[in-house]
């Protein structure tokens, strides 16, 4: 989905298995006000990327997702300002979550009962 890929309306993942890894990086999410990316249940056997450009308009929805790798949203750009930016309640990581390096988000970060395996790193983020 990465390479300027750009969707307008709801991207919905919801308790898909994916075998690899999920590539959104300088991908656009645009649904204003609503869920723009539902990953709830999603299982990613490897890592996700929604950094170097990505940008959210509207809700990104992880309820209960899991994935084996990292979570990667570098410089990424959430943005639903009346509501969640990142909603990742019950998320588990194997690996690493990076909020960092010029991630924004505009809107709520949730992460509540989330468990991440490896370093949480929100260094200029």
């Amino acid at each position: 989905m990465g390479g300027e890929f750009r969707a307008e309306g709801e991207v919905s993942l919801e308790s898909a298995t994916i075998a690899h890894d999920i590539n959104c990086d300088r991908g656009e999410f645009i649904n204003p006000d609503a869920v723009a990316f539902r990953g709830d249940g999603l299982r990613v056997k490897g890592s996700v990327f929604m950094r170097s450009g990505f940008k959210a308009e509207g809700e990104v929805r992880l309820v209960g997702a899991t994935m084996e790798g990292q979570f990667n949203c570098r410089g990424g750009e959430f943005v639903n300002p009346n509501g969640f930016a990142l909603n990742a309640d019950q998320l588990t990581v194997d690996r690493h979550l990076f909020l960092n390096a010029g991630f924004k988000a505009k809107g709520t970060v949730r992460l509540a009962s989330s468990r991440i395996g490896g370093q949480v790193n929100c260094i200029g983020g």
